[in-house]
């Protein structure tokens, strides 16, 4: 069963021609015309045979009329084609021809030979001609090794005497294409291989090329008798044809010359016609590779026919007069189911031509060129043709077309007919058939068109929409997920731009319920990374769709989204926020500004939750906006307004986030933000200056949270000054100290002095002072002035200091010995205000700073550490006496509970710890 097996698919496998019953058939009808009809051997050329050449061609007409080979219109069914090409190698197999190689050595056809009567190459030829199988002898001569087809063309030729003048010319272009595709096919260095068939290569080659001459014969030396009675104009057609058919031959030879096309092996149906001879001597070589030149004969022969063409282009060229060309305007070809003027067809053969030769090594200077470029048109494009298209056929091609590409092409042409595609229904389904390759482009048009508000002549009643204006939204709602990010965002701003930033038209019932799910799966999604990273993937054509429907409560939802955060650890939550508007940059930055200005200017709400700081930061980092802009219109104005309604709160985030985000600017900026630095860096310090001395004004009656403030301001500024220093010319900086001298006090001078100096144009360096010595240089002298000054001078500026500068009052040598009587003075006039002001807050602040400066050393005394212990116990214990006495005072007023004082009994355990330290 295996042996059975076996041969069964050796048998399905074979490529040999099996003398099948068509092919006993055909044998019959020969066989019996040649008997009863007229022998073969006596039909010839001009030898009176027509009669029985139209017998014979008829009987074979009518039975493969009976077989559904040939249609009603006597032409081949496609559906058959490979019967008939077995049917037409049989009759050239049984033809009377004196072959150069024994073909009985052809295993594969070797059986099929004698089996019916021979027939005389006039009557072959013939039969081709008439039962219109003259495509299989293209492929024969094309695909036959060239010993076996040369055999036939002197006859071949011969019979186009007497083929009508249009057929002539289509039968000469196929014959000489496949006699150009032959030579290159057989193509192979026999000089490397045989000797003796190298000589028969070159003198079948050098027949080949005489082939191709004869059969330009036709175009250089026409039959006049064909043409007698001819009017002026169809001579003009004619000759038309002549060129047009010309630039194809020429085309093919300049492209087969130039380039060598890939081998393509026969397939099982084509199979017969390897005509392999034994003994090895006689084998075909295989192919070489796609890489490999021709060989020098191959070249020659392709050389030497590309010339000929190219000189019969040449001399018809010179036969078009003014007349003919006007007149081939007027002639509409079809071809590929394309129109076109026989004008415009000769045109762009001529400018291909032409790119051709301009491009050949071996024809570039041929003097067809100043002929060509006479009459040369650019070929329209692929858009150009669809454009002169009807709808029907822009249809068909966008059903036929064998890549995406020219798909797209015709598609683009088909929806810029707007209403006469848009409005119909059959061209809406065939724009949802294909809606994967439409374009954010295309889905602008249908909004463009859908926009309008009349349908025909009359208004469109938004209730009463035509069920084609229902399908189209649909088909807008079914593309807009599947579009890439630069189309939608294209599309998106162009609906906005056009139609506003509330722009909701294709809002859907369900927009509501989607937005809710949308949202509850982000609350939902996991913190792990590539979780995250699913959900982005997953939900983007989601996202993509929401927006489209309305981007102005996508982003609300979102901004509100972050509002809800209260709980930490909901930072992936905000940048899960930030990458949808990262990926939706151009959309987002259209609607988010209006909700930093709400969080960090008009509102404030940044104090709110950590979650919205975070927001604002992301925001800024990704540089949805401008720098400069988010600096100066948000977080300056915010500090501002913040300040100016006493939102200390506020204005401490803000201050904060300010700090966070210009201290890695500057000290690592781009060279093209230099400027902006400058600009930004300019306009802070003026601010941030007001801000300190505004604050440290009203220090004693604000919140505690105004220190905080104070603090963050003073820090800002120290490296904003650095900046300025080193951006600013020396007028800017110059004009910042007058402003600072004339307007802000010593406090805040002193930032401007030290850290914005100016260049000393004497060359001398001038000595740096401390904060202390510069607020006190014109009010206190060491060693003169008396203790009640100096107490005087820390009582009024002590509270107005933050850590930073306290510690340097600290240092101070006169000024640290009356601290703490500042110190108890300031908190025996608070108590005194107190009893009369009942809501003010308690200077925590103040202890603060103070048990900050008891940590400094003291190097007043020989024994240091001696002193400085005696000292800061002194110190402490006099500072948990002034506790005592204003819990004893007040233990009444005073709630544990109240924040502001568990930070006062906070600072006493931590005086009461370092207090003990000391007594160790």
């Amino acid at each position: 069963m295996k042996d059975f097996c076996t041969l069964l698919n050796e048998i399905r496998n074979s490529t040999v021609m099996e003398l099948s019953g068509d092919l006993n058939k055909v044998a019959l009808i020969l066989n019996n015309t040649n008997r009863y009809v007229r022998s073969f051997d006596n039909i010839i050329f001009d030898g009176g045979n027509e009669p029985y050449i139209i017998e014979i061609v008829a009987r074979l007409l009518r039975f493969l009329r009976r077989q559904n080979y040939l249609d009603e219109h006597n032409k081949v069914n496609e559906l058959c084609v490979t019967q008939l090409r077995q049917i037409t190698m049989y009759l050239f197999l049984n033809t009377d021809v004196s072959f150069r190689y024994d073909l009985s050595r052809v295993v594969h056809v070797k059986h099929l030979l004698n089996t019916a009567p021979q027939l005389s190459k006039c009557l072959l030829l013939n039969c081709i001609w008439g039962l219109d199988l003259d495509r299989f002898l293209y492929e024969i001569v094309s695909y036959t090794p060239l010993w076996f087809s040369m055999q036939f063309l002197d006859q071949t030729i011969s019979s186009l005497r007497y083929a009508k003048p249009y057929e002539v010319l289509d039968r000469t272009e196929s014959l000489v294409r496949s006699i150009c595709y032959a030579i290159c096919r057989t193509d192979c260095d026999w000089q490397k291989i045989d000797r003796n068939r190298y000589v028969d290569h070159q003198r079948t080659l050098n027949k080949m090329c005489d082939h191709v001459a004869e059969l330009l014969c036709f175009y250089n030396t026409p039959d006049s008798s064909k043409f007698q009675g001819w009017s002026k104009v169809r001579k003009h057609t004619y000759f038309g044809y002549v060129l047009w058919h010309l630039f194809k031959m020429v085309l093919t030879g300049l492209k087969l010359s130039g380039c060598r096309p890939d081998p393509k092996p026969l397939d099982s149906s084509m199979a017969m016609y390897e005509l392999v001879i034994e003994p090895d001597r006689y084998n075909t070589p295989s192919a070489p590779p796609v890489s490999a030149q021709y060989s020098a004969p191959t070249e020659q022969a392709l050389l030497k026919i590309t010339v000929c063409l190219l000189n019969t282009l040449e001399t018809c060229i010179m036969h078009v007069s003014i007349e003919r060309f006007v007149c081939w305007a007027d002639i509409d070809l079809f071809t590929n189911n394309e129109t076109g003027t026989l004008q415009q067809l000769i045109g762009e053969s001529a400018y291909r031509v032409s790119e051709l030769l301009l491009n050949s090594k071996n024809n570039r200077q041929h003097s067809v060129l100043t002929h060509l470029a006479q009459f040369a048109l650019r070929p329209r494009t692929l858009a150009e043709q669809a454009s002169t298209m009807t709808l029907g056929q822009l249809m068909t091609k966008i059903e036929e077309s064998a890549t995406a590409t020219q798909r797209m092409v015709y598609l683009n042409e088909f929806v810029k007919r707007g209403e006469q595609v848009l409005g119909n229904a059959e061209c809406l389904a065939v724009l949802e058939q294909h809606k994967a390759l439409l374009t954010g482009g295309h889905v602008r048009l249908m909004i463009e068109y859908d926009a309008r508000d009349t349908v025909g002549d009359e208004m469109m009643d938004e209730d009463d929409v035509p069920d084609e204006r229902v399908r189209l939204r649909e088909l807008i709602l079914l593309i807009v997920p599947t579009l890439p990010s630069r189309q939608f965002h294209s599309l998106v701003t162009f609906t906005i731009d056009t139609f506003g930033t509330d722009f909701d038209r294709y809002k859907q019932e369900n927009f509501s319920a989607s937005l809710v799910a949308f949202i509850n799966r982000m609350g939902s999604a996991s913190s792990d990374c590539a979780a995250g990273r699913t959900m982005q993937r997953t939900t983007g054509a989601t996202l993509q769709l929401l927006i489209f429907q309305c981007p102005t409560t996508i982003f609300t939802s979102l901004v509100n989204f972050v509002y809800d955060l209260k709980d930490s650890g909901t930072e992936f939550y905000v940048d899960a926020i930030i990458a949808i508007i990262e990926r939706q940059r151009p959309i987002a930055a259209r609607y988010i500004w209006q909700h930093l200005e709400s969080l960090l200017v008009t509102d404030l709400n940044i104090c709110k939750t950590k979650a919205l700081r975070y927001f604002a930061q992301r925001i800024y980092e990704i540089e949805l906006y401008e720098r400069e802009a988010f600096y100066r219109q948000l977080l300056l104005r915010g500090i501002e307004k913040a300040y100016e309604s006493r939102n200390m709160m506020a204005l401490e985030e803000l201050l904060s986030l300010f700090n966070c985000i210009w201290s890695k600017l500057i000290t690592v900026y781009r060279a093209p933000s230099k400027e902006m630095v400058r600009i930004v860096a300019k306009e802070a310090a003026v601010q941030l200056g007001q801000l300190t001395t505004d604050l440290r004004a009203g220090l004693l009656n604000s919140n505690p949270n105004g220190i905080n403030a104070l603090s963050l301001a003073v820090e800002l500024l120290v490296p904003t000054l650095s900046v300025l220093e080193r951006l600013c010319s020396e007028a800017d900086n110059e004009n910042l100290q007058k402003i600072a001298k004339s307007e802000w006090p010593l406090t805040t001078q002193y930032y401007f002095q030290e850290y914005l100096k100016l260049k000393d144009r004497s060359g001398d360096s001038e000595q740096k002072s401390s904060f202390a010595e510069f607020i006190y240089n014109e009010e206190l002298v060491p060693k003169v002035s008396n203790d009640n000054v100096i107490r005087s001078f820390l009582v009024r500026m002590f509270p107005q200091c933050v850590q930073s500068e306290a510690l340097t009052l600290a240092q101070d040598e006169m000024l640290r010995p009356h601290l703490f009587n500042a110190l108890e003075t300031l908190l025996e006039e608070w108590l005194k205000r107190k009893q009369v002001e009942g809501n003010l807050h308690f200077p925590v602040h103040w202890l603060t700073n103070y048990n900050a400066c008891l940590k400094l050393p003291f190097p007043s005394s020989d024994n240091v550490e001696t002193d400085q212990n005696c000292r800061n116990r002194t110190e402490c214990l006099a500072l948990k006496k002034v506790f005592l006495e204003m819990m004893e005072r007040f233990v009444k007023n005073f709630d544990e509970s109240d924040a502001e004082n568990h930070q006062v009994y906070a600072l006493l355990v931590a005086v009461e710890q370092e207090l003990a330290m000391l007594e160790q």
